[in-house]
Protein backbone atom coordinates (compact mmCIF):
# COMPACT_ATOMS: atom_id res chain seq x y z
CA UNK A 1 0.00 0.00 0.00
CA UNK A 2 1.32 3.44 -0.94
CA UNK A 3 -0.10 6.48 0.83
CA UNK A 4 0.13 9.79 -1.03
CA UNK A 5 -2.65 11.99 0.28
CA UNK A 6 -0.95 15.38 0.39
CA UNK A 7 -1.34 18.11 2.98
CA UNK A 8 -3.30 21.22 3.85
CA UNK A 9 -2.75 24.79 4.97
CA UNK A 10 -2.23 25.17 8.71
CA UNK A 11 -4.64 27.34 10.69
CA UNK A 12 -2.94 28.81 13.74
CA UNK A 13 -4.76 28.11 17.02
CA UNK A 14 -5.29 31.75 17.96
CA UNK A 15 -8.43 33.78 18.70
CA UNK A 16 -10.08 35.06 15.54
CA UNK A 17 -8.23 32.66 13.22
CA UNK A 18 -11.48 32.11 11.33
CA UNK A 19 -11.22 35.68 9.99
CA UNK A 20 -8.00 34.91 8.11
CA UNK A 21 -7.74 33.59 4.57
CA UNK A 22 -5.56 30.66 3.60
CA UNK A 23 -3.35 30.97 0.50
CA UNK A 24 -5.70 28.84 -1.61
CA UNK A 25 -8.56 31.25 -0.82
CA UNK A 26 -6.91 34.25 -2.46
CA UNK A 27 -8.59 33.50 -5.79
CA UNK A 28 -11.98 33.93 -4.10
CA UNK A 29 -11.29 37.58 -3.20
CA UNK A 30 -13.47 39.70 -5.47
CA UNK A 31 -12.01 43.12 -4.63
CA UNK A 32 -8.37 44.12 -4.46
CA UNK A 33 -7.50 44.87 -0.81
CA UNK A 34 -5.52 47.97 0.05
CA UNK A 35 -3.48 46.28 2.77
CA UNK A 36 -2.66 42.68 3.59
CA UNK A 37 -0.78 40.99 6.43
CA UNK A 38 0.77 37.62 5.59
CA UNK A 39 1.63 35.39 8.55
CA UNK A 40 4.49 33.10 7.55
CA UNK A 41 7.69 33.90 5.68
CA UNK A 42 8.26 30.57 3.94
CA UNK A 43 8.05 29.85 0.23
CA UNK A 44 4.28 30.32 0.08
CA UNK A 45 4.27 33.53 2.11
CA UNK A 46 7.05 34.98 -0.03
CA UNK A 47 5.31 34.15 -3.30
CA UNK A 48 1.97 35.52 -2.13
CA UNK A 49 3.78 38.70 -1.04
CA UNK A 50 5.19 39.15 -4.53
CA UNK A 51 1.84 38.55 -6.23
CA UNK A 52 -0.09 41.02 -4.10
CA UNK A 53 2.68 43.63 -4.17
CA UNK A 54 2.66 43.50 -7.97
CA UNK A 55 -1.03 44.51 -7.84
CA UNK A 56 -0.21 47.52 -5.70
CA UNK A 57 -1.35 46.08 -2.37
CA UNK A 58 0.51 47.26 0.74
CA UNK A 59 1.97 44.02 2.10
CA UNK A 60 3.28 43.27 5.60
CA UNK A 61 5.09 39.92 5.96
CA UNK A 62 5.32 38.53 9.52
CA UNK A 63 7.28 35.57 10.88
CA UNK A 64 8.42 34.29 14.28
CA UNK A 65 11.62 32.94 12.70
CA UNK A 66 14.72 35.16 12.80
CA UNK A 67 14.55 35.57 9.02
CA UNK A 68 12.26 34.68 6.16
CA UNK A 69 12.98 31.58 4.05
CA UNK A 70 14.70 29.88 6.99
CA UNK A 71 15.64 26.64 5.15
CA UNK A 72 17.41 28.68 2.46
CA UNK A 73 21.03 29.73 2.49
CA UNK A 74 21.28 32.95 4.58
CA UNK A 75 22.55 34.90 1.56
CA UNK A 76 19.35 34.04 -0.30
CA UNK A 77 17.18 35.11 2.63
CA UNK A 78 19.13 38.35 3.02
CA UNK A 79 18.87 39.22 -0.66
CA UNK A 80 15.14 38.51 -0.90
CA UNK A 81 14.45 40.52 2.26
CA UNK A 82 16.44 43.43 0.89
CA UNK A 83 14.58 43.39 -2.43
CA UNK A 84 11.17 43.00 -0.76
CA UNK A 85 11.94 46.02 1.38
CA UNK A 86 13.07 48.01 -1.67
CA UNK A 87 9.76 47.16 -3.37
CA UNK A 88 7.83 48.48 -0.36
CA UNK A 89 6.96 45.20 1.37
CA UNK A 90 7.27 45.46 5.17
CA UNK A 91 9.18 42.46 6.54
CA UNK A 92 9.04 41.82 10.28
CA UNK A 93 10.80 38.73 11.62
CA UNK A 94 11.78 37.36 15.01
CA UNK A 95 8.32 37.94 16.45
CA UNK A 96 7.48 36.49 19.86
CA UNK A 97 4.10 35.44 18.48
CA UNK A 98 0.87 36.38 16.76
CA UNK A 99 -1.86 36.77 19.38
CA UNK A 100 -5.22 37.40 17.74
CA UNK A 101 -7.37 38.65 14.88
CA UNK A 102 -10.45 40.75 15.53
CA UNK A 103 -13.05 41.62 12.91
CA UNK A 104 -13.88 45.33 12.89
CA UNK A 105 -17.32 46.86 12.11
CA UNK A 106 -16.10 48.06 8.72
CA UNK A 107 -14.92 44.56 7.77
CA UNK A 108 -11.22 45.18 8.34
CA UNK A 109 -9.17 43.02 10.71
CA UNK A 110 -7.27 44.18 13.77
CA UNK A 111 -4.16 42.01 14.03
CA UNK A 112 -2.21 41.79 17.28
CA UNK A 113 1.30 40.42 17.64
CA UNK A 114 4.35 40.76 19.90
CA UNK A 115 7.65 41.88 18.41
CA UNK A 116 9.66 40.40 21.29
CA UNK A 117 9.11 38.31 24.40
CA UNK A 118 7.74 40.53 27.15
CA UNK A 119 7.14 43.45 24.78
CA UNK A 120 3.84 45.28 24.63
CA UNK A 121 1.49 44.01 21.94
CA UNK A 122 1.62 45.66 18.54
CA UNK A 123 -1.63 46.18 16.66
CA UNK A 124 -2.41 47.14 13.09
CA UNK A 125 -5.51 47.11 10.90
CA UNK A 126 -5.52 45.29 7.55
CA UNK A 127 -8.13 44.67 4.90
CA UNK A 128 -7.08 41.02 4.70
CA UNK A 129 -4.94 38.67 6.79
CA UNK A 130 -3.53 35.55 5.13
CA UNK A 131 -2.12 32.59 7.07
CA UNK A 132 0.77 30.91 5.26
CA UNK A 133 2.05 29.25 8.40
CA UNK A 134 2.79 25.73 7.22
CA UNK A 135 1.50 22.69 5.39
CA UNK A 136 0.86 19.68 7.67
CA UNK A 137 0.15 16.28 6.16
CA UNK A 138 -3.37 14.90 5.82
CA UNK A 139 -2.93 12.20 8.47
CA UNK A 140 -6.29 12.70 10.18
CA UNK A 141 -9.08 10.21 9.55
CA UNK A 142 -6.97 7.54 7.85
CA UNK A 143 -6.84 5.18 10.82
CA UNK A 144 -3.06 5.05 10.63
CA UNK A 145 -2.64 4.60 14.37
CA UNK A 146 -4.98 1.59 14.25
CA UNK A 147 -2.78 0.08 11.56
CA UNK A 148 0.34 0.62 13.68
CA UNK A 149 1.83 3.36 11.47
CA UNK A 150 4.02 5.74 13.46
CA UNK A 151 3.16 9.43 13.16
CA UNK A 152 5.62 12.09 14.24
CA UNK A 153 4.88 15.84 14.17
CA UNK A 154 1.77 15.37 11.99
CA UNK A 155 3.61 13.29 9.40
CA UNK A 156 4.24 9.62 8.68
CA UNK A 157 7.74 8.50 9.65
CA UNK A 158 9.49 6.63 6.81
CA UNK A 159 12.92 5.13 6.19
CA UNK A 160 15.13 5.94 3.19
CA UNK A 161 13.03 3.56 1.07
CA UNK A 162 9.77 5.30 2.08
CA UNK A 163 8.57 2.40 4.23
CA UNK A 164 6.56 3.31 7.28
CA UNK A 165 6.83 1.45 10.59
CA UNK A 166 4.55 -1.14 8.96
CA UNK A 167 6.78 -2.69 6.24
CA UNK A 168 4.06 -3.13 3.59
CA UNK A 169 2.79 0.46 3.95
CA UNK A 170 4.78 3.15 2.15
CA UNK A 171 4.26 6.92 2.31
CA UNK A 172 5.45 9.62 -0.10
CA UNK A 173 5.05 13.30 -0.83
CA UNK A 174 3.68 15.79 1.66
CA UNK A 175 2.59 12.95 3.94
CA UNK A 176 6.21 12.41 5.04
CA UNK A 177 6.63 16.03 6.15
CA UNK A 178 9.93 16.35 4.29
CA UNK A 179 10.37 17.98 0.88
CA UNK A 180 6.87 19.19 0.09
CA UNK A 181 7.38 19.72 -3.62
CA UNK A 182 5.79 18.34 -6.76
CA UNK A 183 9.11 17.06 -8.07
CA UNK A 184 9.90 15.39 -4.74
CA UNK A 185 6.56 13.62 -4.61
CA UNK A 186 6.98 12.35 -8.16
CA UNK A 187 10.43 10.88 -7.52
CA UNK A 188 9.38 9.42 -4.19
CA UNK A 189 6.26 7.80 -5.65
CA UNK A 190 8.27 6.16 -8.42
CA UNK A 191 10.82 4.87 -5.92
CA UNK A 192 8.16 3.63 -3.49
CA UNK A 193 6.29 1.79 -6.24
CA UNK A 194 9.50 0.08 -7.34
CA UNK A 195 10.40 -0.80 -3.77
CA UNK A 196 6.92 -2.15 -3.06
CA UNK A 197 7.03 -4.51 -6.04
CA UNK A 198 10.72 -5.46 -6.33
CA UNK A 199 11.88 -5.09 -2.74
CA UNK A 200 13.28 -2.08 -0.94
CA UNK A 201 16.45 -1.12 -2.79
CA UNK A 202 15.87 2.34 -4.25
CA UNK A 203 16.25 5.61 -2.39
CA UNK A 204 15.78 9.08 -3.82
CA UNK A 205 18.82 11.41 -3.72
CA UNK A 206 17.18 14.40 -2.06
CA UNK A 207 20.43 16.37 -2.17
CA UNK A 208 19.83 16.68 -5.92
CA UNK A 209 16.37 18.15 -5.48
CA UNK A 210 16.18 21.73 -6.80
CA UNK A 211 14.00 24.01 -4.73
CA UNK A 212 12.85 27.47 -5.69
CA UNK A 213 10.07 30.01 -5.76
CA UNK A 214 8.79 32.53 -8.26
CA UNK A 215 9.06 35.76 -6.35
CA UNK A 216 10.45 39.13 -7.45
CA UNK A 217 13.28 38.36 -7.81
CA UNK A 218 13.16 34.56 -8.08
CA UNK A 219 15.30 32.38 -5.82
CA UNK A 220 16.36 28.73 -5.92
CA UNK A 221 18.77 26.27 -4.32
CA UNK A 222 20.12 22.75 -4.60
CA UNK A 223 22.35 20.76 -2.31
CA UNK A 224 23.96 22.04 0.87
CA UNK A 225 23.84 25.53 2.27
CA UNK A 226 27.20 27.13 3.04
CA UNK A 227 26.76 26.37 6.74
CA UNK A 228 25.98 22.71 6.05
CA UNK A 229 28.90 22.45 3.63
CA UNK A 230 31.34 23.88 6.19
CA UNK A 231 30.19 21.33 8.73
CA UNK A 232 31.19 18.62 6.25
CA UNK A 233 34.30 20.33 4.88
CA UNK A 234 35.54 23.41 6.82
CA UNK A 235 37.86 24.28 3.92
CA UNK A 236 35.15 24.17 1.26
CA UNK A 237 35.36 26.72 -1.53
CA UNK A 238 32.65 29.35 -2.03
CA UNK A 239 32.37 31.79 -4.93
CA UNK A 240 29.79 34.24 -6.21
CA UNK A 241 28.88 35.61 -9.61
CA UNK A 242 26.69 38.69 -9.70
CA UNK A 243 23.85 39.32 -12.10
CA UNK A 244 24.97 42.91 -12.68
CA UNK A 245 27.98 41.47 -14.53
CA UNK A 246 25.86 39.21 -16.71
CA UNK A 247 25.05 40.63 -20.13
CA UNK A 248 21.59 39.05 -20.45
CA UNK A 249 20.50 40.38 -17.05
CA UNK A 250 21.73 43.85 -18.01
CA UNK A 251 19.94 43.70 -21.39
CA UNK A 252 16.67 42.75 -19.67
CA UNK A 253 17.12 45.30 -16.88
CA UNK A 254 17.01 42.43 -14.35
CA UNK A 255 20.49 42.90 -12.92
CA UNK A 256 19.60 42.17 -9.28
CA UNK A 257 20.86 38.83 -8.02
CA UNK A 258 23.70 36.35 -7.82
CA UNK A 259 24.68 32.70 -8.14
CA UNK A 260 26.62 31.19 -5.26
CA UNK A 261 28.48 27.92 -5.84
CA UNK A 262 29.95 25.77 -3.08
CA UNK A 263 32.53 23.06 -3.77
CA UNK A 264 34.66 20.80 -1.62
CA UNK A 265 38.22 21.89 -0.88
CA UNK A 266 39.58 19.81 -3.79
CA UNK A 267 36.96 21.25 -6.17
CA UNK A 268 36.04 17.72 -7.22
CA UNK A 269 32.40 18.01 -6.14
CA UNK A 270 29.83 20.77 -6.22
CA UNK A 271 28.17 20.61 -2.81
CA UNK A 272 25.51 23.28 -3.28
CA UNK A 273 24.25 26.16 -5.37
CA UNK A 274 22.05 29.10 -4.44
CA UNK A 275 20.68 31.78 -6.73
CA UNK A 276 18.63 34.94 -6.53
CA UNK A 277 17.51 36.72 -9.68
CA UNK A 278 15.63 36.37 -12.95
CA UNK A 279 15.25 32.72 -14.02
CA UNK A 280 17.01 31.58 -10.83
CA UNK A 281 15.13 28.27 -10.89
CA UNK A 282 16.36 27.50 -14.41
CA UNK A 283 19.91 28.48 -13.41
CA UNK A 284 19.82 26.10 -10.45
CA UNK A 285 18.39 23.30 -12.60
CA UNK A 286 21.44 23.63 -14.85
CA UNK A 287 23.71 23.23 -11.82
CA UNK A 288 21.61 20.28 -10.61
CA UNK A 289 22.20 18.52 -13.92
CA UNK A 290 25.95 19.00 -13.51
CA UNK A 291 25.82 17.69 -9.94
CA UNK A 292 23.82 14.63 -11.02
CA UNK A 293 26.41 13.93 -13.72
CA UNK A 294 29.24 14.20 -11.20
CA UNK A 295 30.92 17.06 -13.04
CA UNK A 296 33.82 18.66 -11.20
CA UNK A 297 34.35 22.40 -11.09
CA UNK A 298 36.89 22.40 -13.93
CA UNK A 299 34.50 20.58 -16.24
CA UNK A 300 31.67 22.97 -15.41
CA UNK A 301 33.92 25.98 -15.93
CA UNK A 302 34.84 24.70 -19.38
CA UNK A 303 31.24 24.45 -20.63
CA UNK A 304 30.48 26.90 -23.43
CA UNK A 305 27.14 28.41 -22.45
CA UNK A 306 25.00 30.09 -25.11
CA UNK A 307 25.25 33.89 -25.28
CA UNK A 308 23.49 35.89 -23.97
CA UNK A 309 21.65 33.70 -21.46
CA UNK A 310 21.00 33.64 -17.74
CA UNK A 311 22.49 30.16 -17.39
CA UNK A 312 25.83 31.56 -18.56
CA UNK A 313 26.27 32.73 -14.98
CA UNK A 314 26.92 29.07 -14.06
CA UNK A 315 30.16 29.16 -16.06
CA UNK A 316 31.13 32.50 -14.53
CA UNK A 317 30.61 31.19 -10.99
CA UNK A 318 32.50 27.97 -11.74
CA UNK A 319 35.47 29.93 -13.07
CA UNK A 320 35.36 32.08 -9.95
CA UNK A 321 35.50 28.88 -7.88
CA UNK A 322 38.71 27.88 -9.64
CA UNK A 323 40.25 31.23 -8.69
CA UNK A 324 39.08 31.14 -5.07
CA UNK A 325 41.33 29.70 -2.38
CA UNK A 326 39.83 27.39 0.27
CA UNK A 327 38.91 29.40 3.36
CA UNK A 328 36.81 29.11 6.47
CA UNK A 329 35.28 32.48 5.67
CA UNK A 330 32.77 33.25 2.97
CA UNK A 331 34.48 35.04 0.06
CA UNK A 332 32.49 37.50 -1.99
CA UNK A 333 32.99 38.69 -5.54
CA UNK A 334 32.62 42.36 -4.70
CA UNK A 335 29.95 43.48 -2.32
CA UNK A 336 27.09 40.98 -2.00
CA UNK A 337 24.88 43.73 -0.66
CA UNK A 338 24.83 45.25 -4.15
CA UNK A 339 23.62 41.99 -5.70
Amino acid sequence: MILCVGGHSRVLPIPGAEHALLPEHILTVTELPRSVAIIGGGNTGAQVSTILDSFGVQVTLLDVAPRILMPSDPDVSEAITREFTRLGITVRTGLAGVDSLEKQPDGTILLTWRDAEGADPTTAVFDVVIMAAGWPANVEGLGLEDAGVDIERSAVSVDRYFRSSVPHIFAVGDLTGQDMLVQAAQFEAEAAAENAVLGANRATPHHLLPVGAFTDPDYASVGLTEEQARERDPQCVVALARYDRLERAIIDDRAVGFLKLIADSRRSLILGAHAVGENAVEVIQAVTTAMAAGADVSSLAAVKFAYPTYTAIVGVAARNLLKTAPTEGSPREGDLARS
